[in-house]
């Protein structure tokens, strides 16, 4: 019995790796097919910019938000206060 569970198991995970990397190779296939140069306008390089410019404000905020929180909650278990 425990044999027979092992072989179907065994057949299982080599069918589903066989049919995963299949689907990989044809979206990487097709990728590169449709894959084309855009060109932007300066209009739009400078609003990509400012977006870029946006969300490292953001993760900079974030960052100091829950690092700030992370040391706190570290100083007050090392002194005992939680």
């Amino acid at each position: 019995m425990f044999k027979r569970n092992v072989i179907l198991f065994i057949i299982c995970l080599v069918t589903v790796a066989c049919l995963g990397f299949d689907t990989v190779q044809a979206d990487s296939d097709h990728y590169n097919e449709t894959t084309a140069k855009v060109e932007l306008t300066d209009e739009q390089k400078q609003e990509i910019q400012a977006l870029a410019q946006d969300i490292l404000e953001k993760k900079k905020e974030m960052i100091a938000k829950y690092v700030w929180c992370s040391d706190q909650r570290a100083g007050r278990k090392k002194d005992g206060l939680d």
